[in-house]
This record gives structure tokens, sequence and C-alpha cells, in this order.
């Protein structure tokens, strides 16, 4: 049975959303088999043949990427002609993984209080913390 795309639209909107969005748009470059085109770059020694389907499944990884984005973050990524190109810009932009990005985040769990807001409250803002600091590569 076919599966129909009912998904939810998550428009990148920046940092604030880009974990999530970044996230599913992962899975939806896996699953129309076009995360390799965004990962890696053009192999320089295609075929006349291969090189075509390469850019023809290039436009449809940066169709899925830049339909997903509001103007601003599309403002990074303007000037690139691949889909690799702008996925690696977007990583430059948004995947923040330095030292002081993870202090940052270090320090809003260790200054972090439960404020009357619902166990289940407290909980989920504990695992966005836990999951930004996996996200910088800090387990």
């Amino acid at each position: 049975m076919e599966r129909m795309d009912k998904s939810v639209v998550i428009i990148l909107k920046g940092s604030e959303n880009w974990p999530v969005w970044k996230f599913r748009m992962v899975i939806a470059l896996k699953a129309k088999v076009l995360y390799d085109v965004v990962e890696n770059p053009r192999d320089e020694n295609l075929s006349k043949d291969e090189l075509s389907k390469w850019i023809k499944r290039d436009q449809l990884a940066q169709d899925l990427i830049v339909a997903k984005m509001n103007e601003g973050p599309i403002n990074h990524i303007l000037t690139f002609d691949t889909a690799h190109d702008m996925w690696q810009k977007l990583l430059t932009v948004y995947d923040k993984k330095s030292g002081v990005s993870v202090h940052m985040v270090q320090q809003k769990f260790f200054n972090y209080k439960y404020e009357r807001q619902g166990l289940a409250a407290h909980v989920l803002s504990l695992e966005d913390i836990r999951n930004h600091l996996k996200q910088l590569g800090e387990d």
C-alpha cells in the first residue's frame, strides 16, 4: 500500500527551530534517496549520463530544502548552485558546535530551576537541554 504524504510541514525560520527542521529534512532526504547528494560534493569523474542523473537528483534535493525555508534562512544560500553547498552553508550558520555554545547550554542546565510549570513540562525542558547538548556532540 502506497504511503500518503500527510506530514506536517516545518518551515526553517532560523536557529530557533533548526534542530527539529534539520532532523525532519534529513529523514525526508533519506526517504527520497537524495541524502547522498546533499552530503557529498559532485564527483567530477561522472560520465555524461551519470552527470545528467546527478543534476536531476541535485535539483530535487534543492527543491526539497528550499521549499521548507523562510526568506531569512534562504538569504544564506542564494549564491549556491548545489544542494551540497547549500546544506554545508546551513550547517555552518546553524550547527553551532563551538566550545562557547556548549558552555552556554551547560550553563542553562546548571542554572535551570523548577518553576511549578508541571512535571511533564519540567521534564520536557530538561530533555530539550539534553538534546541540544547531544546535537553539539556533548553526551
